[in-house]
C-alpha cells in the first residue's frame, strides 16, 4: 500500500504569536522612525554662532530657553546666514527649567520695554556703546541673536536655546488639541483681531485663539501688560489641555499637535527633536502646579510715557533665575526648592548690589524689605 503523504507540522500558536509580535515590532519601529523623521524635518534651523560666537552645549543643569512669537516667517533667513530680518515679534518668553527638572518659570518680557541694546544689533559692540531701544524692535532689526545678546547683557542669564514660533502654527496647535478653554469677564468685539465673544467661558478654536492672544486695543485698558495677563492665562490653559491623559491616549491627536508645533518652529541647530524629547522626558513628572508665569516688573520710562522701563524689582527676578531659585521660596544650597502656591504674590530674594539692570538700582535703599513679584501657576482656574 502506498504510504500516506506526510503532513508538515503546523506552527504552534505560541510560535505564530511570537512571529506576529516580531512583525508588529518592526512595523512599529519603522512608524516611529518615520514620525521622528517627519517631526525633525518640520523644524527650520538658524545658526546664530556667527553673531554670538560659539555657544557651549549644556546637557545638564538649569536651562534657559528664549521663546519668540513671530507674526510671520516671510523674509527670515533660515539657512543660517547672519541675522534674521523682516519678521515682527510682539511676544517674548524666557522659560527657565530648574536643574532638578522640578520647576519651570516662564517670564514674559513686555514688548514696549526700553532696554540697553547694541547699536544695529552688533553683539560684539562694547557695553558702554549700547543705547536704549524698544524690546520688540530688536527682533525686526537683528533676529534671535539680537534678542539673545540683549537679554544676556541685561540679566546675566545664559540662553541655552531659542525657538521662534510662527503664530500660524500656534493656530494649528490649538486646533490639534480640539480647542482650548478661556474665560473672559467682559464681552469682546475686536474687528482687527476678528474676534467676537460674549462674557463667560468659551472653548476657542485656533483662529479664535489667535485673535484672543493678539487682541489689545478693545480689551481692558488696551495696554500690552493687560494682553500679557491674558496670554499667560491662555498658556496655562494650553498646558492643562496638552497634559491631559485623553490627549496622550490618542496617538492621532498627539501626532497632529506635535506636527503643528514643529512645523511652526525655527530653532538653533542644537535644539532638535532629540533634545526636545530628552527635555520632555526629564520634566515628564513635573506637576503643572510647578509651572509658573511671571511678567518682568516695569515702571514708566521717563523719556517717553508710552514706553516702560524695567523696574528695580526686575533684578530680584533675574537674580532668582541666575541662582536657579524658585520665586516665592528662599532656597538653601543643597536642598530642593518648594513651589509657590497658585496665583500667589511672593517675595523674591533681595537683589545683588553688583548686578546691572540697565541703569536701574538693584535694590531698595536702606535695607528695606525685598520687592514682591506676582506669579501665576499653570494649574490656576482659567477664570482666576
Amino acid at each position: 500500500m502506498p504510504e500516506d503523504p506526510v503532513t508538515p507540522p503546523r506552527p504552534s500558536r505560541r510560535r505564530r504569536l511570537v512571529a506576529g509580535l516580531g512583525v508588529l515590532g518592526v512595523v512599529l519601529v519603522a512608524v516611529l522612525g518615520l514620525v521622528w523623521w517627519r517631526l525633525e524635518g518640520n523644524i527650520d534651523r538658524l545658526d546664530v554662532s556667527d553673531d554670538l560666537g560659539d555657544r557651549p552645549a549644556v546637557a545638564e543643569g538649569p536651562l534657559n530657553i528664549l521663546l519668540i512669537g513671530s507674526d510671520t516667517r516671510e523674509g527670515q533667513d533660515v539657512a543660517g546666514e547672519s541675522l534674521t530680518e523682516g519678521a515682527r515679534s510682539d511676544t517674548t518668553l524666557v522659560a527657565h527649567v530648574s536643574a532638578d527638572r522640578e520647576h519651570v518659570t516662564v517670564v514674559s518680557v513686555p514688548r514696549d520695554s526700553m532696554v540697553p541694546a547694541p547699536r544695529e544689533c552688533d553683539a560684539a559692540a562694547p557695553r558702554e556703546e549700547w543705547v536704549d531701544q524698544q524690546w520688540n524692535s530688536l527682533f525686526t532689526v537683528g533676529g534671535p541673536a539680537c534678542l539673545i545678546a540683549t537679554l544676556e547683557g541685561a540679566t546675566g542669564l545664559f540662553v541655552n536655546h531659542f525657538a521662534v514660533v510662527d503664530f500660524r502654527g500656534f493656530r494649528d496647535m490649538v486646533d490639534a488639541l480640539g480647542g482650548v478653554p478661556v474665560c473672559t469677564n467682559e464681552p469682546i468685539d475686536d474687528p482687527k483681531a476678528k474676534l467676537t465673544l460674549a462674557a463667560g467661558r468659551h472653548v476657542l478654536d485656533g483662529e479664535q485663539a489667535l485673535g484672543y492672544v493678539r487682541a489689545r486695543q478693545t480689551l481692558g485698558d488696551g495696554s500690552d501688560l493687560g494682553r500679557i495677563e491674558r496670554q499667560q492665562a491662555f498658556l496655562s490653559s494650553v498646558v492643562q489641555e496638552a497634559t491631559r491623559t485623553s490627549l496622550l491616549l490618542r496617538p492621532d491627536r498627539l501626532f497632529a499637535f506635535l506636527d503643528a508645533a514643529t512645523r511652526s518652529l525655527t530653532t538653533d541647530p542644537e535644539f532638535g527633536t532629540g533634545t526636545m524629547r530628552d527635555l520632555a522626558t526629564s520634566v515628564k513628572d513635573i506637576g503643572i502646579g510647578n509651572v509658573q508665569f511671571v511678567t518682568v516688573p516695569v515702571q514708566e520710562y521717563e523719556a517717553d510715557p508710552n514706553r516702560v522701563a524695567w523696574a528695580p524689582e526686575a533684578e530680584a527676578l533675574w537674580e532668582t533665575l541666575r541662582e536657579d531659585g524658585v520665586l516665592g521660596a528662599q532656597p538653601t544650597p543643597g536642598t530642593t526648592s518648594t513651589a509657590p502656591s497658585p496665583s500667589s504674590t511672593t517675595s523674591a530674594p533681595s537683589a545683588s548690589p553688583s548686578a546691572s539692570t540697565g541703569g536701574s538700582p538693584s535694590a531698595s535703599p536702606g535695607g528695606s524689605p525685598s520687592p514682591t513679584i506676582t506669579t501665576r501657576s499653570a494649574d490656576d482656574d482659567i477664570c482666576s
